[in-house]
């Protein structure tokens, strides 16, 4: 799953954050990333798992779960497979605005489906910043996403 998350990476860092029009089965990127090296399963894996996301986001425009009295409750599997850590941060997220609970829920529901036994806070922050990258009415909170994840990376430098 690393590596997925590594293509993952990779894809955010070089392509989507400069604003390129980007298809996840696009035959260039997928050749890139194979030149690269990346393992062409975790190559697979990562542009569908991106591809799901931008059509879950493309379904959800419309959607609003705007319920400020509502509490989200975690299922078993969710539990097992999110960390505390994970479901921590996630709630952070959304106490402090980052989130909204469609966001949330998109932010589970690709967490839920990577094909690994659990997902911890390192990779909520990663899924987060896709999530919020490809919901263009999110691009500021995505900076401030962004923000968050390089003062947590100074503070354990320190």
């Amino acid at each position: 799953m690393k590596e997925v998350f590594e293509v993952l990476m990779y894809v955010f860092d070089n392509h989507l954050q400069s604003n390129s029009l980007l298809m996840a089965k696009d035959p260039d990127l997928i050749d890139e990333l194979f030149a690269i090296g990346f393992d062409p399963i975790a190559v697979a894996e990562a542009l569908t798992w991106l591809d799901d996301l931008m059509v879950l986001v493309d379904l959800n425009k419309a959607t609003r779960l705007e319920q400020p009295a509502s509490i989200r409750l975690f299922d078993d599997d969710e539990m097992v497979k999110l960390d505390i850590s994970a479901r921590n941060h996630l709630l952070f997220l959304e106490n402090i605005g980052i989130l909204d609970s469609l966001s949330r829920e998109l932010v589970i529901e690709r967490a839920m489906a990577f094909n690994t036994e659990y997902v911890d806070m390192a990779d909520i922050k990663i899924i987060t910043l896709l999530v919020l990258f490809n919901q263009p009415d999110k691009i500021e909170l995505l900076t401030e996403m962004e923000h968050l994840m390089l003062t947590d990376a100074l503070d354990t430098l320190h």
